[in-house]
Parts: C-alpha cells; sequence; structure tokens
C-alpha cells in the first residue's frame, strides 16, 4: 500500500498541465504579499516579529517575506491545530531562497522545547547540511531525523519550489519538479499548540535556529496535491525577465510590458478560487493594459503564445 502511494505521488507530480491555486481542501494560504494574512476561507491569520516583504521570483515588489536569520519568524500557531490533525494526509508548498548559508536552520516548526506529548516537534529545517523532516514521539520525546534532501542542495542563491506530500507514515520530497525522496518516516506524535515559520521554540523558551533568507506562496492542503494546483514552474515557461507591469498593488488598471513583440498573445486572469474572471487575445504587441472591475483581493495574470503554448510565470496581481 505504501509503494501504491509515492507511485501516486510520483505521477501526479510530473503530469504536464497549466497551473493554479486550488481551493479543494486548501487548509491555509500565505503569498506573503504585504501581510502574514491567511488568503484561503480560514482567516488563519499570521503574526510577525520581524522580518520584511521583498520581491518574489518574479520581480513583484512587496511579494515574499524576508527573514534576518536571527531573531525574525512568524508565529503561525491559530493554524496549529488544523497543521496537526491532518498530518495523515497532508501537502505542504513553498518557495524558498536561502540567504544565509549556515546550517541549523528551521523553516517550519509545530512543536516546542519539552519532553511530553504538548511540546513534541514536527519540523522542516536545514540541518546536517541537508533538508530533514524532525518529528518526536511519546512522553520521552524521542527524537527522529529523516534526512530528505540532497547535501548542500539549497545554498545557491536560487529561489526553489518545494513540495512535501505525507500519507500515513509514507513521505514525499519534491524540488523544482524533481522527486528527491519517497520512503518512510516517522510520525509525529504531539499535541502542541505552537507553529512558526523561520524558527523554532517561538516567542517562550528562547526561540533558536532561525532561518534567513526569503519564503513565499506558503500553502498546506488536508490531501495529496497534484501539479496543476502549484504555480507554474520555470521549467515549463517562456522567460518572462523582460516582462514588466504596474502599477502593483493597483486600484483598477494594470499595464503590462512585454519586452518584446508577440504576435498572437492570450490572458487569463484568475483569482485565489481558480475561478477564471478575465479572458482576453492581443495581436502584434509588445505591451497591453487590463482593467479590473472586480471586488479587492489577490488575482493571478496567466500569459501564453496562442502559437506554441507555452506560458509565463503568473503575474501576482494586488487589487485595492
Amino acid at each position: 500500500m505504501k509503494n501504491y502511494y509515492f507511485l501516486i505521488a510520483f505521477l501526479i507530480f510530473n503530469i504536464s498541465v497549466s497551473a493554479q491555486i486550488s481551493p479543494d481542501g486548501l487548509l491555509a494560504y500565505y503569498p506573503f504579499d504585504g501581510d502574514v494574512l491567511d488568503h484561503s476561507l480560514n482567516s488563519n491569520d499570521g503574526l510577525m516579529f520581524g522580518g520584511t516583504f521583498e520581491e518574489d521570483q518574479a520581480g513583484n515588489q512587496n511579494s515574499a517575506l524576508l527573514l534576518n536569520g536571527v531573531d525574525e519568524f512568524v508565529d503561525l500557531s491559530v493554524f496549529a491545530t488544523p497543521f496537526r490533525v491532518h498530518l495523515e494526509e497532508f501537502s505542504i508548498y513553498f518557495k524558498i531562497k536561502f540567504e544565509k548559508t549556515e546550517d541549523s536552520q528551521t523553516i517550519l516548526s509545530l512543536g516546542s522545547p519539552g519532553e511530553d506529548l504538548q511540546t513534541n516537534v514536527f519540523e522542516v529545517e536545514y540541518e546536517n547540511n541537508q533538508v530533514q523532516v524532525e518529528t518526536e514521539t511519546g512522553n520521552s520525546a524521542i527524537n527522529h531525523e529523516l534526512a530528505i534532501g540532497e547535501e548542500n542542495s539549497l545554498f545557491d542563491g536560487e529561489w526553489h519550489e518545494i513540495l512535501i506530500l505525507l500519507k500515513d507514515d509514507s513521505l514525499t520530497y519534491c524540488k523544482d519538479n524533481d522527486v528527491i525522496y519517497k520512503g518512510l518516516y516517522v510520525p509525529a506524535e504531539t499535541n502542541s499548540n505552537n507553529f512558526y515559520v523561520g524558527c523554532y521554540g517561538g516567542t517562550s523558551n528562547g526561540p533558536c535556529c532561525f532561518f534567513g533568507g526569503y519564503i513565499d506562496e506558503l500553502q498546506f492542503y488536508n490531501r495529496l496535491i497534484t501539479k496543476d494546483e502549484l504555480p507554474v514552474s520555470n521549467t515549463e515557461i517562456i522567460s518572462n525577465h523582460l516582462v514588466s507591469f504596474y502599477p502593483n498593488p493597483t486600484q483598477n488598471s494594470v499595464k503590462v510590458s512585454l519586452g518584446k513583440t508577440y504576435s498572437d498573445l492570450g490572458i487569463r486572469l484568475y483569482n485565489l478560487k481558480g475561478e477564471t474572471v478575465l479572458i482576453d487575445e492581443f495581436s502584434g504587441v509588445n505591451e497591453f493594459e487590463i482593467s479590473l472591475p472586480f471586488s479587492s483581493g489577490v488575482y493571478f495574470l496567466q500569459i501564453y503564445d496562442r502559437n506554441s503554448k507555452e506560458k509565463m510565470v503568473p503575474l501576482k496581481i494586488v487589487l485595492q
């Protein structure tokens, strides 16, 4: 049965289809667009303890969280219970870029210092020079450290997409469209109500092991998600490094400059629920402007070549 789940996880991660964020099973979504609010329908809003909002991978301003690796983190303890109770079937997705190249950095941490079920941990961390999932079991807090990533694989100054799929005692770890690890792990036994991004221990008992770098598009699902529900990977798109768009945030319209002329271009604008709210086509253009007569919120603009069917990274637009 375990091998069946690994096969399913591998297959669904390698299906090539267009991407969006799915509301199906979405427990919490943190796009870090100038805040640490939960942009799902569940209102699991975080609390910032330091940190700034900077350019994301696509060059959008104020669209990725930067933590200094010294004393900054986000408290998501409001989400601790939904996180904990769904670990038997769970998906974690985020984008990350390390600035700090030291060992012992905590990316996500459920739990706090202690030796009982109220403090036992489930952690995603960079320790021993590789990505690890650490869990604790029993009232004696027996520690289990599972290395799931290659050594020094994230200390390259580049953005990486991380997907972790959990099913009972099975774990699959994917990085940038590649399955890096698939095997068994020891599920955590914990009743902890503490959950943090960027540190271990949080506001009490002396937090430690701070993450230094950028994190973006943090998503949690109560099921195994498929690739079509993830943001489009850079390996599948036409280059958009010449693209610029402004203003963003906006109150009504956005002007997009493509940096080159496209003979036959299509666009699709969709909301956080994955619902299409605008479709249009352009011929022989190097720029265009769209109006957004919709309610305020976060939207994604997908631009694609209608001839080659290739896509650009979706542009994240904030309508105020």
